[in-house]
C-alpha cells in the first residue's frame, strides 16, 4: 500500500485524465474549477468546446480512422463528486486535491471519497477525445453539472445540442453488468420550528460514528446502519432537553455520523449509557467500527427544547421510514422503491429531516411519499417534495444493448448481466430531453461509492476500457 499519483498506470489515456480530475476540486455546487479544466482541455485539442446555460461542458470531435462519415455517438458522464470524509480529516473539498493510495489492484483516497464516481467515466470520454490513433465515429461528449446534488445539469440540458442517436452513459459500477434502466427520485423534507428555553441540567453531547455509510441507492438494501436511525434507538425513553442535532451530511448518502447535544440529569445520562452498551452489542457484528460516546459539554448556558418537544422529535425520527420499501418484479435482486433518511438538523429550535425517495415506478414513489407524510401527522411539520426526476424505463430491444452484449461475449466469453439499477442515472432525465436516443450504461468495478471507503479496481478499468473501445469501433 502506498500513496501515489495514478497517471503512470495503463491505460494512460484514462488514468492521466483521471489524475487531472483528482487534482481539481469538484464537490457538487462547487464545480467552477473542473468546468474550467474541461473547457481548457477541449480547446487545447482544437475541438469545439462550450458551456451551456446550466454549466454542462460539451466537447465535440470529428470521427477518425474510418469513422469520419459515421453517425455521431454521445458520451455522457458527470463532473461533480460526493464530498464525504472521515471524522477529523482536515481535507477541504473546495480547495484540496484528492490524495490517492494504491493498494494492490485497488485505488482509494486518503480518508475521503475518491470521486471515481463519476471521474472514471469522464476520464474514458476525455481519453477518447485526446486519442490520435483510436478509430471512432464523431463524438459528442457532455460532462454534466451537479448530478450528485439534484441532477441539475441533466435537467437543464437541451437535446438540440446533439445529432447523435446513440448514447453511452459511463456511470455504473459493476463491470459484468449492462444497465438499461434506473430509478427516479424525489426529495422529501420535513421542517418544524420549536420554541426554546434555557436548560437547567448538565449539558452533554452524544456522538454516533464509525459507520460504513454508502450510496443511498445501490447500498440501501445492505445491512449498513444509518446513524440517523440510531438516534431514536438511543434516546427513546430517556428524559432530556434536545439542544442540537447534526446527523448525516447528504441526502444521497447513508448517514455515517450523528452529533446530538442535550441537557439531562445524571440519572437519565446513566440510563442512556446503558442503552448505548446494548446497541453496541446488538450492532457491532454488522458494523465493526461503530462507536458511541457521551461527553459532558462545558458551557455557561444553552437554550434547548422542552422535554415534550424533544420526545416529539425522537418519535418523528423513529417514524421516518428508512430502507427498502419494495423490490423490482422484473429484475431479481434489484430494489424498486426505497428511502434514505440522509440529513437531520436541529439548530436554535429549527428542526429538519431530508429524505431521498427512489423508485423505478413513479406512482409507487409518489404513493410512498404520501405514506411517509401521513406517518408524521403528530409532528405537524411542513412537508416539501422537491427535485423530482424520472426513472429510465428499460428497453430490452435496444440496438446499442445488442451491440454491447455481443462485444461483451466476444471479449469475455460469457454473458453479461442485463439489469436496472436502483440509483438515479441521468439517463432517466436525458431520455425525456432526447426521446429518440438509444442509451446504455456500463462501467468498471467501483465499491463504497458516496463514502470514504470508495475504491476502483485497476484491472477492471482496463477491461472496461477495452470493452468501451470495441463498442465505439462497432458503431462506425
Amino acid at each position: 500500500m502506498n500513496q501515489s499519483r495514478v497517471d503512470h498506470i495503463e491505460p494512460k489515456l484514462v488514468w492521466s485524465n483521471f489524475q487531472k480530475l483528482l487534482d481539481t476540486p469538484r464537490p457538487s455546487y462547487h464545480e467552477e474549477a473542473v468546468q474550467t479544466l474541461l473547457m481548457l482541455f477541449g480547446k487545447s485539442l482544437g475541438l469545439e468546446t462550450y458551456r451551456d446555460d446550466v454549466n454542462n461542458v460539451i466537447i465535440k470531435k470529428a470521427g477518425q480512422h474510418g469513422g469520419e462519415k459515421s453517425a455521431p455517438v454521445i458520451l455522457q458522464g458527470h463532473l461533480d463528486m460526493v464530498a464525504q470524509k472521515n471524522e477529523g480529516n482536515p481535507h477541504d473539498f473546495k480547495n484540496d486535491p484528492i490524495t490517492t493510495i494504491i493498494d494492490g489492484d485497488w485505488i482509494h483516497a486518503n480518508g475521503t471519497t475518491l470521486g471515481a464516481d463519476n471521474g472514471i467515466g469522464c476520464a474514458f470520454a476525455m481519453g477518447l477525445l485526446e486519442s490520435k490513433d483510436l478509430p471512432h465515429p464523431p463524438l459528442e461528449c457532455v460532462f454534466t453539472a451537479c448530478e450528485e446534488a439534484g441532477m441539475h445539469g441533466a435537467i437543464g440540458l437541451k437535446g438540440h445540442h446533439f445529432e447523435g442517436k446513440v448514447m453511452l452513459n459511463l456511470d455504473t459500477e459493476e463491470e459484468d453488468e449492462l444497465i438499461i434502466g434506473c430509478a427516479g427520485g424525489v426529495d422529501l423534507i420535513f421542517e418544524k420550528e420549536f420554541s426554546t428555553q434555557e436548560v437547567k441540567t448538565e449539558l452533554y453531547q452524544l456522538v454516533i460514528k464509525g459507520l460504513k455509510g454508502g450510496h443511498s441507492g445501490i447500498d440501501i438494501h445492505t445491512e449498513r446502519l444509518s446513524a440517523n436511525k440510531l438516534i431514536p434507538q438511543a434516546l427513546e425513553s430517556v428524559e432530556l432537553n434536545l439542544i442540537s442535532i447534526k446527523g448525516g451530511t447528504l441526502r444521497n448518502a447513508i448517514a455515517r455520523e450523528a452529533f446530538i447535544e442535550f441537557s439531562a440529569t445524571e440519572e437519565e445520562v446513566a440510563k442512556l449509557r446503558g442503552k448505548l452498551e446494548e446497541l453496541y452489542l446488538k450492532h457491532s457484528s454488522i458494523e465493526a467500527n461503530i462507536n458511541f460516546e457521551v461527553n459532558k459539554i462545558e458551557a455557561e448556558s444553552k437554550k434547548g427544547l422542552s422535554i415534550e418537544d424533544s420526545n416529539k422529535i425522537v418519535a418523528a425520527i423513529k417514524n421516518c421510514f428508512h430502507g427498502v420499501k419494495a423490490w423490482d418484479q422484473n429484475f431479481k435482486g434489484v430494489v424498486e422503491t426505497s428511502t434514505n433518511l440522509g440529513v437531520i438538523t436541529l439548530e436554535d429550535g429549527n428542526f429538519a429531516m431530508a429524505n431521498l425517495i427512489r423508485s423505478s415506478n413513479e406512482s409507487a414513489r409518489d404513493a410512498f411519499a404520501q405514506e411517509m407524510i401521513d406517518a408524521q401527522k403528530d409532528l405537524q411539520a411542513k412537508a416539501k417534495l422537491e427535485g423530482a426526476y424520472p426513472g429510465w424505463k428499460p428497453n430490452p430491444d435496444s440496438k446499442i444493448l445488442t451491440i454491447t452484449n455481443e462485444v461483451y461475449k466476444d471479449l469475455r466469453g460469457s454473458e453479461p448481466k442485463i439489469s436496472s439499477i436502483h440509483a438515479g442515472l441521468e439517463c432517466g432525465i436525458l431520455s425525456k430531453a432526447m426521446p429518440d436516443v438509444d442509451m446504455i450504461s456500463f462501467g468498471p468495478n467501483i465499491t463504497g461509492a458516496h463514502s470514504p471507503d470508495e475504491q476502483v479496481s485497476i484491472s477492471s478499468v482496463e477491461k472496461t476500457w477495452v470493452l468501451f473501445l470495441e463498442v465505439i469501433k462497432r458503431l462506425i
